[in-house]
């Protein structure tokens, strides 16, 4: 008979946090403030993500080109 063993899971999930506690712990995990983690993550329409999505996103709106 052939024993079970246990397959380590591919993908392991993130946890999702609400774009206001992102923004707000903004500067130590982005390095931004908090009032620009906040425009990037509106103006994406994001109301959760995962640290790595929000960094991605904030990271891109920073870059931005003002004119």
């Amino acid at each position: 008979m052939a024993s079970r063993i246990k397959k380590p899971k591919a993908f392991i999930s993130e946890e999702k946090y609400q774009a206001k506690e992102l923004a707000a712990a903004s500067q130590i995990l982005f390095g931004v403030r908090q009032e620009g983690a906040a425009a990037a993550l509106k103006a994406a329409g994001v109301k959760e993500a995962t640290k790595k999505e929000a960094g991605e996103i904030i990271k891109t709106f920073m870059k931005k080109e003002v004119i």
